[in-house]
């Protein structure tokens, strides 16, 4: 996914010295539309122009993308850069796409005193983040998205629904009984949390059904099942650490809140000049966790 904020950045470089931030946000829609055509994209763009444009130096950058397809990873590659590109702020907000295989609804990153290595992106539009402050992240998924992996995760259940209202995550499925071809409804409710940091987890699992003879189904052997419903970068594989801040179910939306952390200590081979944005202080940065 590179391809995004190479695009996002790379596509203005050879302006000459009256280059404009609008003119920049327009290449860089132009660019991204070719690449896909089938996604809907707008770009906003702010700081100063001419040079500060030449040298990749922006006040604040905003994309939008909706129906961008299949991702896998977070948009970024680290490294060491020997001369540097930055951004006060960085907005991505994306809609409508697939995230290792989950649809989400809608997302929005924001990064904040960001330096990336500009000779990367000129040569190999590639971005590669040497540094970087506060992050955050909100991503929302529909009821939908949840359907197919519950269903998948539970042996001899069948017309899986889901519905995430007043805090809670509910189930509606059928149960096959042993020896029987038929299905008895049953409704479970569980609340998600945060666990492990990166992971949302079901509990206070609470479990019904109609009056059947014969059915034995504990809750929590169904909890046993289905947690952890989702991990983020269980491998640690990430440039960013994912640190859960909240998760919760309403209006058939399941809202995540998320603190991300460079993984990386600056690793900086030049000084900076005034004109370039501010530089978070290194306390407010996580290292990589063993």
């Amino acid at each position: 996914m590179e391809w995004l904020l190479a695009a996002l950045l790379g596509g203005f470089l050879g302006f000459n010295a009256l280059a404009t931030p609008d003119r920049a946000a327009k290449t860089m829609e132009a660019s991204l539309r070719r690449t896909y055509p089938q996604a809907t994209v707008n770009a906003e763009v702010e700081g100063k122009k001419g040079r500060a444009v030449l040298k990749g130096h922006f006040r604040r950058v905003r994309l939008e993308m909706s129906g961008i397809g299949d991702i896998d990873n977070l948009p970024f590659s680290t490294g060491k850069a020997t001369k540097l590109g930055y951004l006060g702020r960085l907005e991505l907000a994306l809609s409508n796409f697939r995230f290792s295989g989950l649809p989400i609804e809608s997302s929005e990153f924001t990064f904040e005193d960001v330096a990336y290595d500009f000779n990367a992106l000129r040569k190999e539009s590639k971005l590669s983040i040497v540094q970087c402050g506060p992050a955050q992240a909100k991503i929302i998924l529909g009821a939908g998205a949840l359907q197919q992996h519950f269903g998948d995760s539970l042996e001899g259940v069948t017309d899986v629904k889901i519905s995430l209202r007043g805090g809670l995550l509910h189930l509606d499925a059928k149960k096959k009984l042993p020896l029987i071809p038929i299905g008895v409804p049953f409704h479970l409710s569980a609340r998600p949390i945060v666990k492990n940091q990166n992971e949302i987890w079901l509990t206070e699992g609470r479990l019904s059904f109609e009056n059947t003879t014969g059915l034995s189904l504990r809750v929590n052997n169904l909890l046993a099942d289905l947690n952890p419903i989702y991990a983020f970068d269980p491998q640690k594989k990430w440039p960013f650490r994912i640190q859960l801040t909240s998760v919760a179910a309403q209006n058939n939306q399941m809202q995540i809140n998320a603190a991300l952390h460079f993984a990386n200590m600056p690793q900086l081979s030049q000084g900076r000049e005034e004109a370039q944005p501010r530089i978070a202080s290194p306390l407010t940065w996580a290292p990589a966790t063993p």
